[in-house]
C-alpha cells in the first residue's frame, strides 16, 4: 500500500505512508517531472504489517510536480505530488 502524500500541495514538507503485508526489500524514491532522481527517502527492509510514515522536505527544491515511487521485488507504485513555495 502506498498512500497519497499529505498535505498535497507541499509547503515545505509532506508525509508519505506505505506498508506491505510481508517483509519486503523496498525503496521509496522521489523524481522530478523529467524523471531525474532527486532523493531517496527509504531503502531497506519494510517489516510486514507495519505502516511506515516518511517525511519529504521540499525546501531545497523548486516549485513544481514531483513523483514518488515505491518499489519492491514484486510491486511498483507511483504517485504525484505538487510543491508550491
Amino acid at each position: 500500500v502506498l498512500s497519497q502524500n499529505y498535505p498535497n500541495p507541499i509547503d515545505p514538507s509532506t508525509q508519505i505512508k506505505f506498508g506491505f503485508e510481508n517483509n519486503s526489500r523496498v525503496t521509496l524514491t522521489v523524481y522530478n517531472v523529467i524523471g531525474e532522481k532527486i532523493t531517496e527517502l527509504f531503502n531497506g527492509v519494510a517489516q510486514g504489517g507495519q505502516l511506515y510514515n516518511v517525511t519529504f522536505r521540499g525546501d531545497k527544491f523548486a516549485s513544481g510536480v514531483y513523483y514518488y515511487k515505491l518499489q519492491s521485488e514484486h510491486h511498483t507504485y507511483v504517485k504525484k505530488m505538487l510543491l508550491l513555495k
